[in-house]
C-alpha cells in the first residue's frame, strides 16, 4: 500500500511539473501571488478528426485544447497473494487557450485535478 501511495505522489508531482514548467521562465523576485491570467477570447482547438502523433511533443500537454487527461494503471499483489488493480487519472482543463503565462508569481490559465 505504501508503494501505491508513493507512486501516486510522484505521478502527481510530475503532472504538476508538466503544467507549470515553461522554457525561459524565471524565478519570481517578488512574493508569490495567486492570480488568473487575463482570459482572451476563448477559441480552443477542437478534436474533430484523428491526427498524427508527433513525439516527443505528444508526451506533454496540448495547451490549445481545453481538456485532456492521462491514465496511469497497474496491478499489485500483496503478501497474501491477492491481486489488486489501480488507475490514477490526471485531468488538465484550460481556462484560456495557449501555454500558461510566463513571468513572476503564480499566474496560470490551467487547472489540474
Amino acid at each position: 500500500m505504501k508503494r501505491l501511495l508513493v507512486v501516486a505522489v510522484v505521478l502527481g508531482l510530475v503532472a504538476v511539473g508538466l503544467l507549470v514548467s515553461r522554457p525561459g521562465s524565471k524565478t519570481p523576485t517578488s512574493p508569490a501571488r495567486l492570480r488568473l491570467a487575463p482570459a482572451p477570447e476563448l477559441a480552443f482547438a477542437r478534436a474533430t478528426q484523428p491526427r498524427a502523433f508527433h513525439l516527443p511533443d505528444d508526451h506533454g500537454p496540448h495547451f490549445d485544447y481545453q481538456t485532456e487527461w492521462w491514465y496511469y494503471t497497474g496491478n499489485l499483489k500483496d503478501a497474501a497473494g491477492r491481486h489488486f488493480g489501480y488507475q490514477l487519472t490526471v485531468f488538465r482543463r484550460g481556462l484560456s487557450p495557449g501555454a500558461p503565462p510566463s513571468g513572476p508569481g503564480l499566474a496560470t490559465n490551467q487547472i489540474a485535478f
